[in-house]
């Protein structure tokens, strides 16, 4: 199935990254800030940990972006 051009598993893949980065911020947020106070090295571990997170999110955009990209170019 698709949407505008794009793969329907295309499309979830990117929506599912985007939660699971969303979902991990915010329970890293309620961990970090549990005691009130947010340190340096608590903000520096939490990027170091997103890594990973955020470069899924990257990749999955870069597939909608190119299945946009086909599907304009098949139109044109």
């Amino acid at each position: 199935m698709e949407i505008n051009g794009v793969d329907l598993e295309i499309l979830i893949a990117a929506g599912t990254a985007i939660l699971a980065l969303s979902v991990w911020a915010l329970k890293k947020y309620k961990t970090v800030m549990a005691d009130g106070e947010l340190t340096i090295d608590e903000i520096l571990s939490s990027l170091n940990e997103a890594e990973d997170l955020i470069e899924d999110v990257e990749e999955a955009v870069d597939d909608v972006k190119e299945a946009l990209d086909k599907e304009g170019e098949a139109n044109e």
